[in-house]
């Protein structure tokens, strides 16, 4: 998830490197973007977070912003009312602890009526996620929601509630995208995913080093905003092309 360029053969202390980084957790690559720094090599974040603020550029998703639209999706689609989960990622994630947090202030802030009962990690991993589900649909028999915060956490439920036949009754917004997450939205077993851009998160990275290389100074901070995927509107232009980049155009 690094890349170096335009000078990407050449070593750290010499030529006109350039780091694109998207961390995987919130600190542990921090001392060796502030060494970057140092070296006078300029780093852009992008997609999550990181505990140091020495990077040209920060590009990503408003995650918190992207766990209240989460917030406001799900208690719409139970009436503002009713018991719900959350399966988190990760400790450490500052990405998905962001949504996750953005989801549980919202819930508490705006709907009174509706109560978090459970939170789980699945640790980024898919069997894992359909094993937090099962346990946390067992343990909860009037569970009416699920929120999940990424991907890995989002297939595992889906998996959980069409085996237990609760599809229409345990109303399950997700978040990100790829084919499972879309054919549960096509049947029905989604209510909605929070879905970024990734494909444009990357390419504005790049682009804030391609400029600070040409001696312009990019935006520090560039937000990448969140669509809200359905079943119904998955078909229409404007998100068949956010869902489905021409990847062909950049690749030839």
């Amino acid at each position: 998830r690094t890349t170096r360029g335009p000078c990407s053969g050449q070593s750290l202390r010499g030529g006109r490197a350039c780091i694109v980084v998207a961390p995987s957790e919130a600190t542990a690559l921090v001392r060796v973007v502030e060494r970057a720094a140092r070296e006078g090599i300029p780093v852009t974040i992008f997609d999550t977070g990181i505990n140091t603020e020495e990077y040209v550029s920060f590009v990503s998703t408003n995650n918190y912003e992207a766990g209240v639209v989460g917030a406001r999706t799900l208690a719409d689609a139970l009436g503002g009312k009713g018991e719900v989960a959350v399966i988190r990622m990760v400790p450490g994630s500052a990405s998905t602890t962001a949504r996750e947090d953005g989801f549980a202030d919202t819930i508490s802030r705006e709907f009174p009526e509706i109560e978090i009962v459970a939170q789980q990690y699945c640790m980024a991993n898919h069997a894992k996620a359909l094993a937090v589900a099962e346990n946390i649909l067992t343990s909860h028999p009037d569970l009416s929601g699920m929120f999940a915060s990424a991907e890995p956490a989002t297939v595992g439920p889906i998996q959980a509630i069409k085996a237990r036949g609760l599809v229409g009754k345990v109303k399950l917004v997700g978040f990100d995208f790829g084919h499972t997450i879309e054919q549960a939205l096509r049947d029905g077993v989604l209510v909605a995913a929070v879905v970024q851009d990734p494909f444009n998160i990357g390419y504005t990275a790049v682009k804030t080093m391609a400029a600070k290389l040409r001696g312009e100074t990019p935006e520090r901070r560039i937000d990448s905003p969140v669509k809200v995927v359905t079943g119904e509107n998955l078909t229409t232009l404007e998100i068949d092309r956010f869902v489905h980049p021409d990847l062909a155009k950049y690749l030839n």
